[in-house]
């Protein structure tokens, strides 16, 4: 009798490599977006020009970035927990029979919904830095993008956290 098993987990890696991979990126393209921003900027008298300093035209795009920023944080924070409320509806024999690797797979798609709406504000700082000429502008929309980003590092209690108590 052939009583092969092929395990689980073969590579003895955590459920959570997965989500911890694409966190990182995300986090990493912030940094993307602050260079990105400063390319061009080479060529400027002062990339550091601050707010103040803007036309009437690049202080109405630096308002519309930040309402934009807004939203999609309120996004990041709203949409993800009617995923998860539906996902705690689905889960049979409750939260705690199911194992590290199954619960990872019922929050990764809402956990990428939220990690993507809170790197939009780097991306609206880098939208603002291109169309004003003014780099440094990045550099709030990216540290709000970079905070919520961090605050969202995957582990086993979080992810349990995610399911319970949204």
């Amino acid at each position: 009798m052939n009583t092969y098993h092929q395990p689980a987990n073969p590579h003895n890696q955590s459920p959570l490599i997965v989500m911890r991979v694409l966190w990182g990126g995300i986090l990493f393209s912030i940094v993307l977006f602050i260079l990105i921003a400063f390319a061009p900027a080479m060529e400027t008298d002062s990339p550091f020009a601050q707010p103040h300093d803007l036309d009437q035209q690049g202080k109405l795009i630096l308002n519309i970035m930040g309402i934009g920023s807004c939203a999609a944080i309120a996004m990041g924070l709203f949409l993800p927990k009617i995923f998860f409320a539906r996902t705690r509806g689905k889960l049979k024999g409750g939260l705690a029979t199911k194992s590290l690797a199954e619960l990872t797979t019922l929050v990764l798609a809402p956990f990428l919904i939220r990690i993507s709406f809170f790197e939009a504000p780097a991306v609206m700082g880098l939208l603002a830095g291109l169309i004003t000429k003014k780099p440094a502008l990045v550099f709030p929309f990216a540290v709000v993008a970079a905070v919520l980003i961090a605050s969202q590092f995957p582990t086993e209690d979080r992810v349990r956290g995610w399911l319970e108590a949204e």
